[in-house]
């Protein structure tokens, strides 16, 4: 039961930190580029803790499901989209000013994910993946299979080491022994084999 509940934990806890690094990289590209954020919360729901800093309130919400940064003029609805006079409305800075900051949240992700990455094989290196370490029983299935592939391979050897001669059954192995037991056949033309029956019957 235990181990299941910090599992939860970790989990809500690791998934809060990886909300709070994506909505703080709007959030910091938001300022650079002269928007106003008016809120930075870690959840949803009312707000239980925080504090505010300037124009911005950084909360703690009820609900750990995510988080969110509000941009003012973010929404066409928004009071600030509709002021063209507002300076710091999200609506009224230029396209490539407003794509930085949709942007700043993914690459901060990528960002924490190759800092991650890095402080691994600083301190593990990395698993050796091009290699396959098998050991295998000796008796069991894949032992056995083992044997019978060396065999083969052994056999296959053996064929290759010299070309069959005429006559030589392909299924035997090619040594010499094999050759001195091999029976030899002769074949005789019609001529030769009336010269034989004459001189039988002579």
């Amino acid at each position: 039961m235990l181990p299941r509940f910090m599992a939860i934990v970790v989990a809500v806890v690791g998934l809060g930190l990886l909300i709070a690094a994506h909505e703080a990289g709007h959030l910091l590209l938001a300022r650079l580029m002269g928007m106003r954020v008016e809120t930075y919360s870690l959840g949803f729901g009312p707000r239980i803790w925080g504090f505010r800093h300037g124009e911005t309130d950084y909360r703690l919400s009820a609900l750990p499901l995510g988080g969110y940064c509000k941009i003012a003029g973010f929404t066409p609805d928004d009071p600030a989209a509709q002021d063209p006079n507002d300076t710091g409305s999200y609506m009224n800075k230029p396209a490539w000013r407003r794509f930085l900051v949709i942007a700043a949240g993914p690459g901060v992700n990528y960002f924490v994910a190759f800092l991650i990455i890095a402080v691994l094989y600083a301190s593990n290196g990395f698993l050796d993946l091009t290699t396959s370490r098998i050991e295998v029983v000796p008796g069991g299935p894949t032992g056995v299979r083992q044997q019978a592939h060396t065999s083969l391979e052994l056999f296959d050897a053996r064929r290759r080491r010299a070309p069959l001669a005429p006559g030589e059954d392909a299924d035997c192995p090619d040594d010499d022994q094999s050759r001195q037991e091999k029976p030899t056949h002769r074949i005789a033309s019609p001529q030769a084999e009336d010269a034989a029956s004459h001189k039988m019957w002579a």
